[in-house]
């Protein structure tokens, strides 16, 4: 990948910064995504999702009159 050098400084000072970060050995990153999902988490989802649909779904519509 070519670098424009209109950013020469910023993809320098990046470079700096990414070094510094390995050295420091930070923490990997917490990636949700590899959570595990427990069943009473599931069940609040789904008792959300129901909520939402009660609260999304539109009247019925009537072109009848009484």
């Amino acid at each position: 990948m070519s670098q424009n050098p209109r950013f020469k400084i910023v993809f320098a000072k990046l470079r700096t910064v990414l070094e510094e970060d390995l050295q420091r050995d930070i923490p990997k990153v917490h990636r949700p995504h590899l959570h595990e999902v427990t069943a009473e988490e599931l069940d609040e989802l789904d008792h959300l999702r129901r909520i939402v649909l009660e609260v999304t779904e539109p009247e019925p519509v009537s072109y009848t009159t009484t």
